[in-house]
């Protein structure tokens, strides 16, 4: 078995110095690092707080023009709306109409021509065709049946 021996006193304070040194060393850092954090969160919350304010004035600013375009788009759709001229029928027509449109424009071009060659400005007559039945629309020859059984006494 070996034999016990003392400390080496050189060695334990040499530790102890070392230890000392790394401990006093790190308290310093610790208060370097909290100091650094102290001066630069004042000026770090004034920065965010003046961009959390510059954002939400952005934000209210968008809002209001938003605002400003769909009034400016509402009143414009309105007034389109409400204007008498804009509003157009759409309805089919059938080529004999159309023909028949024609020829009542060319009769009352002739007319207004023959009326101030011969002077009397006075009054024009036109002459409006009669309404005819649309062909397309008459249901005289179907039959209408609303179920199978009705169909197939219908097909008989």
């Amino acid at each position: 078995m070996p034999k016990k021996m003392g400390l080496n006193s050189k060695a334990v304070e040499a530790r102890e110095r070392k230890q000392e040194i790394k401990k006093i060393a790190q308290e310093k850092k610790a208060i370097e690092i909290e100091d650094a954090k102290w001066k630069e969160d004042l000026p770090r919350n004034l920065i965010k707080k003046e961009k959390r304010k510059e954002d939400t004035e952005r934000k209210k600013a968008d809002a209001a023009k938003r605002k400003m375009e769909a009034k400016e788009l509402l009143e414009a759709e309105q007034k389109t709306l409400n204007n008498p001229s804009a509003k157009q029928s759409i309805q089919k027509i059938t080529r004999q109409q159309v023909q028949e449109e024609i020829n009542k424009r060319n009769k009352n071009i002739e007319k207004i021509l023959n009326a101030a060659n011969k002077g009397n400005l006075a009054r024009v007559v036109t002459e409006e065709p009669a309404l005819e039945e649309n062909l397309n629309r008459s249901m005289a020859d179907t039959i209408v049946a609303s179920n199978v059984d009705e169909a197939l006494i219908a097909l008989r």
